[in-house]
């Protein structure tokens, strides 16, 4: 099913899901999701149940000097949709968090 991008006006639909699972000690990465040239859309959604600001978690956004542009803190129920050709990294909880860090992921391309 195509969903149009509010912004662009542009139909997209899902060729790719997954959970993402990260805890403390883990080591992730910046990272695209695309090439800049494709035309692809990213949908993040924070799934735990529940999160304190001081478990860390943070999604961070980065330009193109790889300065942070944006952070996403991991509140249960948000959604953050982003190309994805932006340089992103989902930080791992802090020592003091006892629960993992679920993401729900979406990649979305150009429906035809």
């Amino acid at each position: 099913m195509a969903q149009i991008d509010e912004t662009t006006g542009k139909k997209y639909r899902a060729y790719r899901g997954y959970v993402n699972y990260a805890s403390y000690g883990d080591m992730l990465f910046t990272h695209t999701d695309c090439l800049p040239e494709a035309d692809e859309l990213t949908v993040l959604v924070y799934i735990c149940p529940q999160w304190d600001i001081e478990w860390g978690g943070e999604t961070l956004f980065y330009n193109e000097h790889d300065d942070c542009v944006f952070a996403s803190t991991p509140k249960p129920g948000r959604t953050v949709i982003f190309h994805g050709a932006i340089k992103h990294v989902g930080r791992p909880p802090n020592r003091i968090c006892y629960t993992p860090r679920y993401t729900l992921a979406f990649k979305l391309e150009p429906a035809t």
